[in-house]
């Protein structure tokens, strides 16, 4: 699940610590991706308008891949402003 873009620092260190001296590495990728927020009370059928993938059974707080326009991006139905998102 996505984190609070203001959180990155904290939970980078909170996952270092449950990590410990595993064998595994924890990387930032942040920097990698943008986000775009869609919402209200269209932004169901705004993204249906643009999307191959069905937007109708896509609960709060899921995360899932989804054709948009001619791209393959991630999309995580969560907002805090009292709208769809």
């Amino acid at each position: 699940m996505p984190t609070g873009s203001a959180q990155t620092t904290r939970d980078f260190d909170h996952i270092s610590k449950g990590v410990g001296d595993r064998r595994a590495v924890l990387a930032d990728v942040t920097g990698a991706y943008a986000v775009l927020g869609v919402m209200g009370p269209s932004s169901g059928e705004i993204l249906q308008s643009v999307s191959k993938s069905d937007f109708s059974a896509f609960d709060f707080g899921t995360s899932r891949l989804v054709d948009l326009g001619y791209a393959t991006v991630r999309a995580t139905r969560v907002t805090y402003v009292g709208e769809l998102g």
